[in-house]
């Protein structure tokens, strides 16, 4: 049973999704997307929500690009996100 709040993890996909993103869904807490950062030919930047693991409500959504290793705060960024936002 994930604790996800209905914020944040949707927060993430419909930025990508309004700066037209083609996201690929990984089950209901996870999905692949092209880096913002950088042009990609298949989806390297992984999104995912990992509850705080404490069973209070809360998490935060993670960002890895596989290819290209960008921080967290520029991928962000570049979606017009603060970190702050994936929590």
């Amino acid at each position: 049973n994930t604790c996800r709040p209905r914020g944040a993890f949707e927060h993430i996909y419909q930025a990508f999704e309004t700066a037209g993103h083609h996201i690929r869904p990984r089950g209901t807490d996870a999905f692949m997307v092209s880096c913002p950062l950088h042009t990609d030919r298949s989806p390297s930047l992984s999104v995912t929500w990992r509850p705080n693991g404490r069973g209070e409500q809360g998490g935060a959504v993670l960002m890895h690009c596989f290819s290209c290793g960008a921080s967290i705060a520029d991928l962000a960024a570049a979606v017009g996100l603060r970190v702050a936002e994936l929590f």
